[in-house]
């Protein structure tokens, strides 16, 4: 045991006076032994599981005794940041000199932020215990140092599942000359491509990789949005055949636009909902909270009042040009009917209040065009080579 020794008590006796051994002086010695004991942290680290949020995974925390003498009553405490310790072993009875035990915790890791990839953890383990005899308190502490990641579905799974989706995104886009559906579908593909590289991040430990995808994928929601809004561009042209009297394809124009507006605002609106499927997983691994609550809702109502915006201001724009060019060529019509019915026209000029008289002042009611215009195409002609 630390500090074991003995008491050793002696008595000095008269050699004659002592009177039956009663008469004597006493006097106790203390020998103690050089033991100690020691324990110490050692090794720790995670032996099953992963540190990914919500998960469970298990520390294995080395203690060992560096002494010479026995060890009692040896407790290990274990306290980390953004983890949850679920189980804690129980003290170690009795470590003997150079004898060495291994402890374990199960963990939880804690949910982070839907939009962080990571959150660094820190575990102390401190022991103490009893009869520590000249103990060495530097080695009663370590520390392990560590990240909890993100739920993700995999590294090669992420890679290959983004790459392989934006090819077909690409590949769409490039067929939507053809068919506007397919532009439609490429909007899907995108953002579920966007939705997979949200978890590439993880293994570069960037911490800005996850607000940059998310700030990437509004973009492309929003630029697909107004490539799509040509639908209006159909309707509204259409519609003005038809002010210009031609027939057309839609009986009801605004009835069509209100509905082209209505499916568009659905359709562009849902991906942002997979999107975040994706990188949430099933089921959704986020910390409940009420900032990561709101912060999401907000994203996501963001997007969608973008889209619902784009589509309104291309309707209106489309709107405004294809009016602008009808009222144009309608005009260039009547011109073109007016300056080929001159009398109508001085009528209608005089009719608005032109005073043709100040025009026309001087000429006779027997003059001809002929004498109002000179005639200068009788001095003009072909002439011969000299």
């Amino acid at each position: 045991m630390p500090g074991d020794g003995y008491d050793l008590t002696f008595r000095l006796y008269h050699p004659d006076e002592h009177i039956g051994y009663t008469i004597f002086t006493e006097e106790t010695f203390t020998f103690a032994l050089d033991v100690f004991s020691d324990p110490e942290i050692g090794d720790i680290k995670i032996v099953e599981g992963e540190l990914i949020e919500g998960t469970e995974a298990i520390i294995s925390v080395d203690v060992k005794n560096g002494g010479t003498a026995l060890a009692l009553g040896v407790r290990v405490d274990l306290v980390c940041d953004n983890l949850h310790i679920l189980e804690s072993p129980p003290e170690i009875f009795l470590l003997g000199p150079n004898s060495e035990e291994t402890l374990t915790f199960r963990v939880e890791s804690i949910n982070l932020d839907w939009w962080a990839q990571s959150l660094p953890v820190e575990c102390t383990a401190s022991l103490n215990g009893t009869l520590m005899h000249k103990n060495i308190v530097a080695n009663d502490v370590g520390t392990y140092e560590g990240n909890v990641e993100s739920f993700s579905w995999g590294l090669s799974i992420s890679f290959i599942a983004t790459v392989v989706l934006m090819i077909i995104s690409l590949f769409l886009i490039n067929l939507s000359s053809k068919n506007e559906k397919m532009r439609l579908i490429a909007v899907y593909t995108g953002v579920a491509a966007l939705g997979f590289a949200f978890h590439i991040g993880q293994a570069f430990s960037l911490t800005w990789w996850g607000p940059a995808i998310l700030a990437l994928t509004a973009l492309w929601v929003w630029r697909m949005t107004w490539s799509c809004s040509e639908e209006f561009r159909l309707i509204h042209e259409d519609y003005q055949r038809a002010r210009r009297g031609v027939s057309t394809m839609y009986a009801d124009h605004f009835e069509a636009l209100a509905d082209g507006r209505r499916q568009l605002s659905l359709i562009l609106a849902l991906p942002i909902f997979g999107m975040m499927g994706i990188v949430l997983g099933v089921p959704p691994q986020m910390a409940s909270d009420r900032t990561n609550l709101v912060s999401l809702v907000v994203y996501m109502a963001v997007i969608m009042i973008g889209v619902w915006i784009l589509l309104s201001k291309s309707d209106k724009m489309y709107g405004n040009l294809f009016g602008r060019l009808t009222d144009v060529e309608v005009k260039a019509t009547r011109i073109e009917r007016d300056l080929g019915d001159p009398a109508r026209l001085l009528n209608e000029l005089a009719d608005e209040g032109l005073d043709l008289t100040a025009i026309f002042e001087g000429v006779s009611t027997a003059t001809s065009v002929s004498d109002i215009v000179p005639d200068n195409n009788n001095e003009e002609g072909v002439n011969d080579d000299v």
